[in-house]
């Protein structure tokens, strides 16, 4: 009885540190992959991704999206490139799959160029990229500001 008391307590202390240096091993992971990722440049955090379509906002919060936009990815290259990939869902039938052109950061960063339209970078974390297209003018000269949100996934 006292050998059996003897292992069992010598099994959960065993597990105990098992488990303490398995937490310490993934904190100091991440804790590496945060330091990586706080490290890249603006243009690696950007293409280290793909871009998912999350949400488009016209204002101030009215979305606009519609169930064909959500399956919606955009890859930018390091070579400049981007591929504009609408799903199979898409929203027109005359709308091409796949489209491809080019991206550039201007203003240190602060602003992209994607697709022959200027953005600002209002957020670009390891989740999510938000775009804002500033003093939009429609075809009936109204000025709007729109907002594109994405989140990452993996390449």
């Amino acid at each position: 009885m006292i050998i059996h008391k003897v292992i069992s307590t010598i099994r959960l202390a065993s597990f105990k540190i098992v488990l303490i240096i398995s937490v310490f091993i993934i904190v100091f992971i991440e804790g590496c992959k945060k330091e990586e990722y706080l490290s890249m440049s603006i243009s690696e955090k950007l293409t280290s991704v793909r871009w998912k379509v999350n949400d488009v906002q016209i204002g101030v919060g009215l979305s606009v999206v519609q169930d064909c936009d959500l399956d919606n990815i955009i890859t930018l290259n390091p070579d400049s490139t981007v591929l504009f990939d609408r799903g199979v869902n898409l929203c027109d039938t005359l709308e091409q799959r796949m489209v491809t052109s080019y991206w550039q950061l201007k203003d240190d960063g602060k602003k992209i160029n994607l697709m022959g339209w200027e953005y600002e970078i209002a957020v670009l974390s390891k989740e999510d990229l938000r775009l804002w297209l500033r003093n939009y003018v429609t075809p009936n000269y109204d000025t709007l500001d729109i907002y594109m949100m994405f989140k990452s996934v993996p390449r």
